[in-house]
């Protein structure tokens, strides 16, 4: 069983460690580094966590009720009348264990709470494992993404979505 702990200020230095670990793990084997780095850069860093946290994100880890471990961290926002799925990370050990439906069940039951009927994401389309995963859980692809990030570097994603 999975509870889920909110992120405040003094948790960003935790969790950007966390997020660094997860990232270089999991990104390295599907996209390219300069781009991952990059990208974590630019919303994973202390001050974006801190700076998304101002703007109304908000950040949970996914922490096991019995040990108090925690297994991984996620975001949301409104965004466009949907929950917006920011981010949704796992260490690798805790992969495979239906604790992201236990993080989508969540986040659904927090839109609803706001009367938001659909929950979307973007994923990068070089990263199948994800997407995959995604599927699993019910969501579909609804379009594609390319939009200029920066440094050169094209945002080339699926938007994914999940109506209720």
């Amino acid at each position: 069983m999975i509870i889920f702990k909110k992120i405040i200020p003094s948790d960003i230095p935790e969790l950007t460690a966390m997020a660094e670990e997860i990232w270089k793990e999991h990104y390295y084997t599907c996209v390219d580094r300069a781009l991952t780095d990059y990208v974590f850069e630019l919303f994973q860093s202390e001050e974006s966590v801190r700076r998304q946290l101002d703007d109304g994100s908000r950040y949970y880890y996914a922490v096991m009720e019995d040990t108090g471990e925690k297994t991984g961290y996620f975001s949301i926002y409104p965004k466009d009348d949907k929950m917006y799925l920011s981010k949704l990370y796992l260490k690798k050990e805790f992969r495979g264990m239906g604790i992201s439906k236990e993080i989508i069940d969540f986040i659904r039951s927090e839109a609803k709470k706001e009367d938001l009927h659909e929950i979307f994401l973007n994923v990068n389309r070089k990263n199948t494992s994800s997407i995959e995963a995604y599927r699993h859980l019910g969501f579909e692809i609804l379009r594609e993404c390319n939009e200029p990030m920066g440094d050169g570097f094209i945002c080339e994603d699926y938007i994914m979505g999940m109506r209720f």
